[in-house]
């Protein structure tokens, strides 16, 4: 039995990844009974899992006098418990709407968001996972595998890290899959980074931060994508062209060998759709709202 208290965000993510309590993440195991209490009262108009297989008990709430009763709200000095069966994501929403333009929490990092016409994206690169070296590739063994640019970590906290196509995609081929994305987040798909690019009128200067690139091809980020010249991961392990490309993967796959990406240039305003690579090269992510 693990004995918790939950504070009062908007948004508290119940998860089976690391064992340890992050933030509003808590970290459970299969079978764990979880039992809470909160500042403040706090409902709750949906109660959802990630995946949407798992099972997970009826919500309950500790009511002197009955005992446990069924709740869909949360309430100040009151007892909460919940029973996963299998590992996933139990994730509880606040009847105060989430809006777009709120940072999140993931994996005890934080990232902002942006609308950008009716798309809600990250606004930084996702860095999630354990650090390999150039040398190595990913492999489908429950965990998620990460390059940092001339394998030192730093570089992932500047400019976000780099993944292989079917690391991020989590080993599927469906396009707009979560992939490695936080809950209610995705992979955008080729055809969604398209809409992107309409939005903003195909400038890549308005989807570049301030500072990145050089005229004719230097970043106004008008958009607040603030895209960074990331460069990336050959397939043979070399890394290159940091501070002279961006390039992020979509969750579109041309074959069982390659996969559809979008890149920005240092030197270009342009927006370079349409183009594929072999899934082993390393890109970078960025995650698109459900």
């Amino acid at each position: 039995m693990r004995n918790l208290k939950l504070f009062t965000s908007l948004l508290i993510i119940i998860s089976p990844i690391n064992a340890q309590i992050i933030e509003d993440t808590i970290e459970v195991g299969a079978g764990w009974n979880m039992i809470g209490a909160l500042y403040n009262g706090r409902a709750i108009d949906i109660v959802r899992t990630w995946p949407a297989g798992i099972i997970v008990s009826q919500f309950y709430s500790y009511n002197p006098g009955y005992g446990y009763v069924p709740n869909d709200t949360l309430k100040k000095g009151r007892g909460y418990w919940i029973k996963m069966s299998e590992g996933g994501v139990l994730i509880f929403e606040s009847g105060v709407e989430w809006a777009c333009g709120n940072p999140i929490e993931y994996d005890g990092k934080t990232y902002n968001t942006i609308l950008i016409d009716t798309q809600c994206w990250l606004r930084e690169n996702l860095n999630v996972g354990v650090r390999i070296n150039n040398n190595q590739n990913a492999s489908d063994n429950g965990t998620i595998e990460k390059y940092c640019y001339s394998d030192i970590s730093y570089n992932c906290d500047i400019y976000g890290a780099l993944y292989q196509w079917e690391e991020a995609i989590q080993y599927t081929t469906t396009p707009g899959a979560k992939g490695i994305c936080p809950p209610g987040w995705h992979i955008p798909t080729l055809a969604e980074f398209v809409t992107l690019s309409n939005a903003v009128g195909g400038d890549g200067n308005a989807l570049k931060e301030t500072g990145q690139g050089i005229p004719p091809g230097e970043g106004t980020n008008t958009s607040g994508f603030s895209a960074l010249l990331a460069g990336g991961r050959d397939y043979m392990g070399l890394y290159y062209y940091l501070s002279y490309y961006a390039y992020f993967w979509s969750s579109t796959e041309l074959n069982s060998i390659s996969a559809y990406f979008m890149y920005l240039t240092y030197d270009n305003s342009d927006i370079f759709l349409n183009y594929y690579t072999n899934k082993l090269y390393g890109f970078s992510i960025r995650c698109l709202k459900d």
